[in-house]
């Protein structure tokens, strides 16, 4: 179908101001669809910048409802040919979140590395070098042998149980420290960066974690034939890695939903759209 020419102006629903209103009135699945999105920057964004983000996409949308009216076609048709190309509102929502967060700080590095992905790796590179350091400190400075830090079973009985390589377990926080510690900072990690983080947490504890584990790897290997570093940069890349992201999505989501259900029982509801 050709476009219509002059003679042919397009339909007077066809909106020319560039902002939510006018548009969102157009017909009810558009104010649905800006009502979706303000639900999800609620809370999220300030006020000023979610007015702001909702203008944007209505003076797309409405760009899109220009072009395609010129082939024809009533209203409806061309509202849902412009909502089933567009993205739907949780993932425009999540996108303007994530833009919004990274622009807050103007900083080279930022700039460069990503304000989500130098959080995640401070973090989680703090919490390796402190385990490293840990490691380094139980292979050079081992505690003295006593009778009270050795267990009540035969090395071979203790053996079929932790079977080499894994470190012989005995009653010394060293130890202790040793085994909790890779098991406990995961968790904790990926939750401080899920509060930290308001989107895009797991994809920056993912882009964090690969120089975390190679230098993990590489102490491991210079520490050899003491396995423990090895050890440990293998338990991170099987537990840490996925338990990060996992307890890094949950922290970020629970933290969405919290402030939400805060802004909502303050009274200050999202606005509502007209609708014709």
């Amino acid at each position: 179908m050709n476009p219509r020419s002059d003679d042919h102006p397009a339909p007077l629903w066809v909106v020319e101001a560039p902002s939510i209103e006018p548009v969102a009135s157009l017909h009810p699945d558009l104010a649905g669809y800006f009502q979706a999105i303000r639900e999800e920057l609620w809370g999220q964004v300030p006020e000023e910048a979610l007015t702001f983000y909702l203008n944007e996409i209505a003076f797309w949308i409405e760009h899109k409802i220009q072009d395609l009216s010129r082939y024809g076609g009533t209203l409806d048709q061309v509202v849902r040919q412009v909502l089933s190309s567009s993205s739907m509102p949780r993932g425009v929502a999540e996108k303007l979140i994530e833009e919004h967060f990274e622009d807050q700080v103007d900083s080279p590095l930022y700039n460069r590395f990503g304000r989500a992905n130098l959080i995640a790796g401070a973090l989680f590179g703090i919490g390796n070098v402190l385990y490293l350091i840990l490691v380094q400190v139980i292979v050079y400075f081992p505690p003295a042998p006593t009778v009270e830090r050795i267990l009540p079973f035969s090395p071979a009985t203790v053996r079929t149980v932790f079977p080499e390589p894994l470190p012989y377990p005995e009653y010394t926080w060293q130890f202790l420290a040793s085994v909790a510690y890779p098991i406990v900072a995961p968790i904790l990690l990926g939750w401080i960066a899920g509060r930290l983080i308001p989107q895009g947490s797991v994809r920056a504890i993912y882009s964090a974690m690969f120089p975390v584990l190679l230098s993990a790897y590489l102490l491991g290997a210079i520490l050899l034939p003491n396995t423990l570093g090895l050890l440990y940069a293998v338990f991170q890349t099987l537990f840490g890695l996925p338990m990060g992201c996992f307890t890094a999505h949950l922290s970020s989501s629970l933290a969405r939903r919290s402030r939400l259900r805060q802004v909502r029982k303050s009274g200050m509801q999202p606005l509502s759209s007209t609708k014709s």
